[in-house]
C-alpha cells in the first residue's frame, strides 16, 4: 500500500498545481481587505480538500485495481479534512461530512457517464466557497448574490475540468459561450460601471486567448475570470 500511495502521489499530485487552485478559490471568495497572515492556514485546508478529492476521483473512476489500495489512506485523508475545518465551527465540519456522503452516492450512480465525469469533480469548488464564506462571514445570509456566486464557481470548475482533462484541442466555441455566460453572471452579480467595463474588456481578452493560446490555456482562463471577480468584489462599490 505504501508503494502504491508513493507512486500515485509522485505521478498525480503536484502541490504547486493544487496551491494555485486553492489561491484561485480563496481570492474568489474573500475580499482583499479581509486577507491576513493566518490566511495561509485556510489555503492549506483548501489544498487538503483538493488533493483528497482528486485522489477520490481517481480511485472511483480508474479501472486500475491497484488504486483500491488507496481507499484506506483516502478515509484517513477525509478524516484530516474534517478535523482541519472543525476549528471554524462544527457546522463547517458537518458540511464536509454531508458533502462526502452525497458525493459518494453521486459517484456510485453517475461517474461512469462521460458528462458527469466533468461535473462531479467540479462539485467540490462551490462547497469550498461556502465553507470559506462561512469562515469569514459567520453571520452571512444565503441570498441571491451568494447563491449566484456559488453557481459561478461551479460553472468555472466545470469549464476548468473540461480544459484540464481534454487531451485534444478544446471545443473553443462552446467553451467561449460558457465563458460569456460566466462573465455576464459575475458582472450582473455586482452590477456597476466598473464591473461592466471590466467585463467587456475581459471578453476581448478571452477572445484573444481562444484564438492565439489554445494550448495550456486553462490557468490563463482561470486568471482572467479571477481578475474580473476581484474587480467586481473589491472595487465595484
Amino acid at each position: 500500500m505504501n508503494q502504491t500511495l508513493h507512486n500515485y502521489l509522485a505521478k498525480r499530485i503536484s502541490v504547486l498545481y493544487f496551491l494555485s487552485l486553492a489561491i484561485w478559490i480563496y481570492l474568489f471568495s474573500v475580499p482583499l481587505d479581509m486577507i491576513h497572515p493566518f490566511s495561509f492556514f485556510d489555503l492549506m485546508k483548501i489544498v487538503l480538500v483538493l488533493i483528497g478529492l482528486r485522489m477520490y476521483d481517481d480511485v472511483m473512476q480508474s479501472e486500475d485495481d491497484s488504486l483500491d489500495k488507496l481507499k484506506l489512506p483516502l478515509l484517513i485523508f477525509f478524516g484530516l479534512i474534517i478535523l482541519s475545518w472543525f476549528g471554524d465551527g462544527i457546522e463547517v465540519a458537518l458540511l464536509w461530512v454531508y458533502f462526502f456522503t452525497l458525493n459518494h452516492i453521486l459517484y456510485k450512480a453517475l461517474s461512469h457517464r462521460v458528462f458527469w465525469s466533468y461535473v462531479l469533480p467540479a462539485l467540490q469548488y462551490p462547497v469550498v466557497f461556502i465553507a470559506i464564506t462561512y469562515t469569514y462571514f459567520v453571520d452571512f445570509q444565503i441570498d441571491f448574490h451568494f447563491l449566484l456566486s456559488a453557481f459561478v464557481v461551479f460553472l468555472c470548475a466545470v469549464v476548468f475540468e473540461w480544459l484540464d482533462s481534454s487531451s485534444e484541442q478544446p471545443h473553443s466555441f462552446l467553451i467561449y459561450v460558457f465563458t460569456m455566460i460566466i462573465i455576464t453572471l459575475i458582472v450582473f452579480n455586482q452590477l456597476n460601471i466598473i464591473s461592466f467595463v471590466a467585463g467587456v474588456f475581459e471578453l476581448l481578452c478571452m477572445l484573444v486567448l481562444f484564438i492565439f493560446f489554445k494550448k495550456n490555456m486553462r490557468f490563463w482562463w482561470l486568471l482572467i475570470i479571477l481578475i474580473l471577480r476581484i474587480i467586481a468584489l473589491n472595487f465595484g462599490g
